[in-house]
């Protein structure tokens, strides 16, 4: 069964047995009783498994334990969270937690509810537990999790939290999904140990990285730049990752993430008929709901991917073609909503604005379909589109939008400004952002130097005039104080 996880991802799966569908009688043998509430759950009766979990679990005649336990709290915990009782979820989960055996699940939803709920020294102590006593429920967890709370912990302020729970993910966190890079949360780490003078410290995690996102993070901040070896050569790192990425994927064939990450490798190296060639082959597998392990999950990407090669290739039929059947194909039930965004801003740099428009006019916008990022994605495409075809009003309430809501994503409502033209407004971003040690880095990657397109693939709107923004005085000065931008031999589109 497929679970929705806490943290607003899905997180797991569990498989259940069939049986004959009837209410085991107090004091039945538990064998009989589990078969009962898995035949139960597997028809979709979550309240009836829900009930005779309970029931199993609290029949004192016949006490669960070892994998009987675990199953009857992953399946109490699981309906829980079906019925949206969050309160009594996370409680099951504390308890479940706190006997033995305990699973990799429950130790998931009670770090995802704790995430969702912001109660960060809660999230620590489960984050402890599971270092000291749970690796396998630590090294289970997705990544993406962590990064998540890293960034919530960061926004907050809370610097000592997140701090604590980065030296542990450092020290105990060794990730066993094969394409999961834990660079981001060590670079985070050693950011923090410059900041507090351990340099040496810093410069043994920065001496540690080898993926290419890891150093190309460490080229966007002069301070750690400055401590890394000046050896390190980011196209041999590219040609290293695409080969390590390769690797990977034969080992686990079953895993599309993997032709995904092996397909942008090869776009970031300029090869895009192989990167094409990569993602076309498995297309058939992608209907296939058995296709992949990672299917229900990764399909968007796939999608994603072929209509960023096509787009790379100048090919703009065949990108938007695959932005519409990734849409099409869904996510979890619901439209894909990055990808009507994202097609919606492919429209706009090769010059359809209207068509954007009229994209972003059947984007999903019920309450909790986008995140606030995705409402900041939303009406900064929406403002450049509009700007561009003419329509100043409509663009003017975006502007207003994005100036308000700066904080749910800087990076769209500079964007916007760069895309209508208000370089002043571009510029007073860009200073503050470099004047900041928590936003220099990403202002001097959006600030860096790139190979060109292709003289068929134009520049996006808002990239258009950051030569002309960069040469401004001002913005001059403030590059030089941060430390200057970094020059990457790739195109933006493949970094």
């Amino acid at each position: 069964m497929k679970i929705g996880g806490a943290f607003g991802v899905a997180a797991a799966f569990l498989a259940w047995a069939a049986c004959a569908p009837a209410m085991a009688a107090p004091g039945a043998p538990l064998d009989e009783a589990l078969r009962t509430i898995r035949q139960t759950y597997d028809r979709g009766d979550y309240s009836a498994a829900l009930s005779m979990a309970r029931h199993t679990l609290d029949d004192r005649s016949n006490p669960p334990s070892g994998d009987a336990l675990m199953e009857l709290n992953n399946v109490i915990v699981d309906c829980e969270y079906r019925a949206k009782d969050m309160a009594k979820m996370y409680r099951d989960a504390m308890r479940a937690t706190a006997s033995e055996p305990s699973s990799i699940y429950v130790w998931r939803m009670r770090l995802g509810s704790e995430y969702n709920s912001k109660h960060y020294d809660a999230a620590l102590t489960t984050i402890t537990l599971m270092a000291q006593s749970h690796r396998a429920a630590l090294n289970a967890t997705p990544i993406r999790l962590f990064d998540a709370l890293h960034a919530l912990m960061k926004n907050a302020g809370d610097r000592d939290t997140d701090f604590r729970m980065l030296k542990i993910l450092n020290d105990a966190y060794q990730p066993i999904a094969p394409f999961a890079e834990v660079e981001d949360l060590r670079l985070a780490y050693a950011r923090q140990l410059y900041d507090a003078n351990d340099k040496a410290a810093a410069v043994n995690l920065i001496n540690g990285i080898q993926t290419f996102s890891g150093l190309v993070e460490v080229s966007t901040d002069p301070d750690l730049r400055a401590l890394q070896d000046p050896k390190v050569n980011l196209q041999l790192a590219a040609e290293r990752q695409l080969v390590e990425d390769q690797i990977t994927l034969s080992q686990h064939p079953d895993i599309l993430e993997g032709v995904t990450r092996v397909a942008g490798d090869l776009r970031r190296l300029g090869r895009y008929q192989d990167a094409l060639a990569v993602l076309e082959k498995v297309r058939p597998r992608i209907g296939t709901p058995n296709g992949f392990s990672d299917r229900d999950y990764q399909q968007g990407s796939w999608w994603e991917g072929l209509a960023t090669t096509y787009v790379a290739l100048g090919d703009y039929d065949h990108a938007i073609e695959s932005y519409r059947a990734g849409i099409g194909s869904g996510e979890f039930g619901q439209r894909n909503v990055s990808q009507v965004l994202d097609s919606a801003l492919e429209q706009m740099r090769f010059g359809h604005y209207e068509d954007a428009l009229v994209t972003l006019a059947a984007a999903p916008d019920k309450p909790g379909e986008r995140s606030p990022y995705g409402e900041m994605v939303f009406h900064y495409a929406h403002g450049c589109a509009a700007w561009l075809a003419g329509h100043k009003q409509d663009a003017a309430k975006d502007i207003a939008y994005v100036t308000v809501h700066e904080r749910d994503g800087p990076g769209n409502a500079v964007a916007l400004s760069l895309c209508v033209g208000d370089l002043d407004a571009a510029a007073a971003h860009f200073i503050r952002d470099l004047n900041d040690p928590d936003e220099r880095a990403g202002a001097l990657e959006h600030l860096a130097d790139f190979l060109p397109n292709a003289a068929n693939v134009p520049e996006p709107p808002a990239d258009k005039v950051l030569t002309q923004l960069k040469a401004r005085a001002d913005v001059k000065a403030a590059i030089e104080k941060a430390g200057g931008i970094p020059s990457f031999p790739f195109r933006r589109d493949d970094l």
